[in-house]
Protein backbone atom coordinates (compact mmCIF):
# COMPACT_ATOMS: atom_id res chain seq x y z
CA UNK A 1 0.00 0.00 0.00
CA UNK A 2 2.77 2.45 0.86
CA UNK A 3 4.51 1.79 -2.45
CA UNK A 4 1.27 2.42 -4.35
CA UNK A 5 0.79 5.68 -2.46
CA UNK A 6 4.24 6.81 -3.61
CA UNK A 7 3.40 5.97 -7.21
CA UNK A 8 0.05 7.75 -7.21
CA UNK A 9 1.67 10.87 -5.82
CA UNK A 10 4.23 11.03 -8.65
CA UNK A 11 2.47 9.52 -11.67
CA UNK A 12 -0.93 9.80 -13.22
CA UNK A 13 -3.41 7.10 -12.34
CA UNK A 14 -3.77 6.14 -16.00
CA UNK A 15 -0.04 5.57 -16.41
CA UNK A 16 0.06 3.51 -13.24
CA UNK A 17 -2.84 1.31 -14.31
CA UNK A 18 -1.21 0.73 -17.69
CA UNK A 19 2.10 -0.30 -16.13
CA UNK A 20 0.40 -2.42 -13.48
CA UNK A 21 -1.61 -4.45 -16.02
CA UNK A 22 -0.63 -8.06 -16.64
CA UNK A 23 0.02 -7.25 -20.30
CA UNK A 24 2.57 -4.48 -19.68
CA UNK A 25 6.06 -5.39 -20.92
CA UNK A 26 8.65 -6.42 -18.35
CA UNK A 27 11.04 -3.56 -19.22
CA UNK A 28 8.30 -0.97 -18.64
CA UNK A 29 7.38 -2.57 -15.31
CA UNK A 30 11.06 -2.65 -14.36
CA UNK A 31 11.55 1.05 -15.11
CA UNK A 32 8.45 1.91 -13.11
CA UNK A 33 9.50 -0.27 -10.17
CA UNK A 34 12.91 1.42 -10.19
CA UNK A 35 11.22 4.81 -9.80
CA UNK A 36 9.15 3.48 -6.92
CA UNK A 37 12.20 2.21 -5.02
CA UNK A 38 14.23 5.37 -5.70
CA UNK A 39 12.62 7.12 -2.74
CA UNK A 40 14.87 10.19 -2.82
CA UNK A 41 14.44 10.55 -6.61
CA UNK A 42 18.14 10.86 -7.36
CA UNK A 43 18.22 8.37 -10.25
CA UNK A 44 19.76 5.51 -8.29
CA UNK A 45 18.81 3.13 -5.52
CA UNK A 46 21.32 3.65 -2.75
CA UNK A 47 21.67 2.52 0.85
CA UNK A 48 19.24 5.21 2.04
CA UNK A 49 16.57 4.04 -0.42
CA UNK A 50 17.06 0.41 0.60
CA UNK A 51 16.84 1.27 4.30
CA UNK A 52 13.59 3.12 3.59
CA UNK A 53 12.27 0.12 1.67
CA UNK A 54 13.10 -2.35 4.43
CA UNK A 55 11.60 -0.08 7.10
CA UNK A 56 8.40 0.39 5.11
CA UNK A 57 8.02 -3.32 4.44
CA UNK A 58 8.64 -4.23 8.08
CA UNK A 59 6.75 -1.32 9.61
CA UNK A 60 9.90 0.10 11.24
CA UNK A 61 10.01 -2.89 13.60
CA UNK A 62 13.58 -3.99 12.94
CA UNK A 63 16.74 -3.03 14.76
CA UNK A 64 19.12 -0.81 12.81
CA UNK A 65 21.73 -3.60 12.77
CA UNK A 66 19.24 -6.00 11.17
CA UNK A 67 18.18 -3.44 8.56
CA UNK A 68 21.85 -2.82 7.76
CA UNK A 69 22.40 -6.56 7.31
CA UNK A 70 19.48 -6.85 4.89
CA UNK A 71 20.67 -3.82 2.94
CA UNK A 72 24.20 -5.27 2.78
CA UNK A 73 22.78 -8.52 1.36
CA UNK A 74 20.66 -6.69 -1.21
CA UNK A 75 23.67 -4.68 -2.36
CA UNK A 76 25.83 -7.81 -2.47
CA UNK A 77 23.31 -9.49 -4.79
CA UNK A 78 22.19 -6.51 -6.90
CA UNK A 79 25.01 -3.96 -7.02
CA UNK A 80 26.82 -5.49 -9.96
CA UNK A 81 29.58 -2.87 -10.15
CA UNK A 82 30.02 -2.79 -6.35
CA UNK A 83 29.72 0.99 -5.97
CA UNK A 84 27.07 0.93 -3.18
CA UNK A 85 24.29 1.96 -5.59
CA UNK A 86 21.93 0.15 -7.92
CA UNK A 87 21.57 1.98 -11.19
CA UNK A 88 18.62 1.53 -13.55
CA UNK A 89 20.51 -0.85 -15.85
CA UNK A 90 21.60 -3.02 -12.92
CA UNK A 91 18.05 -3.05 -11.61
CA UNK A 92 16.67 -4.04 -15.02
CA UNK A 93 19.25 -6.83 -15.33
CA UNK A 94 18.21 -8.23 -11.94
CA UNK A 95 14.52 -7.97 -12.84
CA UNK A 96 15.10 -9.76 -16.15
CA UNK A 97 16.46 -12.71 -14.15
CA UNK A 98 13.36 -12.76 -11.95
CA UNK A 99 10.75 -14.94 -13.65
CA UNK A 100 7.94 -14.02 -11.24
CA UNK A 101 8.37 -10.25 -11.39
CA UNK A 102 5.88 -9.57 -14.20
CA UNK A 103 3.17 -11.76 -12.71
CA UNK A 104 3.63 -10.28 -9.22
CA UNK A 105 3.94 -6.63 -10.24
CA UNK A 106 0.33 -6.00 -11.25
CA UNK A 107 -2.90 -4.62 -9.89
CA UNK A 108 -6.39 -5.89 -10.62
CA UNK A 109 -8.98 -3.18 -11.05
Amino acid sequence: LLLCEAVVSTQSTGDMLSVMSLEAPKDLKSAYAFKIYDFNDDGMIDRTDLEELVNRVTGDRMRTEDVDGIVDNILKECDLDENETIMALEFEEIIQKSPDFTSNFFMEV
